[in-house]
């Protein structure tokens, strides 16, 4: 292909993309050279092997509605995605082919798009890479620890939540948040005085950049002081899994419905036993709707119908 390519001087990809056309079904190249069907759904067709198989997915497409995108469509039912589905992505094409996964390449699309066709394979090789940071999250002091491929809301709906307390901060944290307020304070009176005065765009646009180093630094005191209480932490646990960017995600804090009581308990116990506060630490799917009449006054309603 390489000789090829450097023979007609084109990129070795032209010369696989032309091998393929010329290896599609000769039932639909002569269709193609009679006007029968456009080269896009040449292009998509291509893509399959089995010279059948792509005059059988022709034929099963309406004539009022034969198009490359419906082809597509048809064609990928059953297949992932290797450049939108976030597993696929976390996984990598390289792995999946690696472990043995069949696939179908689109050597028309610009980045040589994949359909991976073993979905079962692609959430195992995903499963084996969620282990180590499942360990990680584990090792912070959960009850449990779920490792899914893809979160599914529905499997999780029943379950409370565990929220975070602001800790005390330590003299460093504590010294170091005041610090940053008095700057910031000081920071905005300048800004403000600047904005009131026409001051010098190129002088405001560093004092914006401080703000933001300056804010930045003070969120993350305050987002490392807020933390789940260990206590909880030892009744609720997490589900580690995939996000639609194919990166690791984790949801912490759940509490299973067999759990509630127990957390409930620690977390008064964690607010010295105020009832509201302790509730506040704890968030719970609320039960059956109430009857909005008394049981005695049902039955008497329903005996005169």
């Amino acid at each position: 292909v390489e000789d090829v390519a450097a023979a007609f001087g084109v990129t070795p990809q032209v010369v696989k993309r032309r091998l393929k056309l010329a290896a599609v079904s000769p039932a639909l190249l002569t269709l193609f050279r009679e006007g029968g069907i456009g080269l896009d759904c040449l292009m998509v067709l291509a893509s399959l092997d089995d010279p059948a198989r792509q005059e059988q997915l022709w034929q099963q497409l309406p004539e009022w509605n034969r198009s490359a995108d419906q082809l597509r469509r048809l064609l990928s039912r059953g297949e992932v995605e290797s450049d939108r589905d976030g597993v696929a992505i976390f996984v990598t094409v390289a792995a999946y082919e690696a472990a043995g996964g069949p696939l179908r390449r689109d050597l028309f699309s610009d980045d040589g798009k994949a359909y991976l066709q073993d979905a079962a394979l692609l959430e195992r090789l995903a499963l084996d890479k969620l282990q180590q940071p499942a360990r990680e999250v584990a090792a912070e002091g959960w009850k449990w620890v779920d490792v899914r491929a893809r979160y599914v809301y529905e499997d999780y709906v029943r379950h409370g939540e565990v929220r975070r307390a602001r800790r005390a901060p330590n003299a460093d944290e504590a010294a170091r948040h005041a610090q940053l307020e008095a700057e910031l304070e000081a920071l905005h009176t300048r800004m403000e005085a600047m904005s009131d005065d026409d001051g010098d765009e190129n002088e405001y646009a560093a004092l914006e950049a401080d703000d933001e180093r300056l804010q930045a630094e003070l969120n993350t005191i305050d987002e490392a002081l807020t933390v789940y209480p260990a206590d909880l932490m030892a009744q609720a646990g997490c589900v580690v899994f995939v996000g639609s960017r194919g990166t690791v995600e984790v949801k912490r804090g759940l509490v299973r419905p067999e759990d509630r009581d127990a957390v409930v308990q620690a977390a008064r116990q964690a607010t010295n036993g105020e009832p509201t506060t302790g509730t506040a630490l704890v968030s719970l799917p609320k039960g059956g709707a109430r009857a909005v009449h008394s049981e005695k006054l049902m039955r008497s309603l329903t005996a005169h119908r």
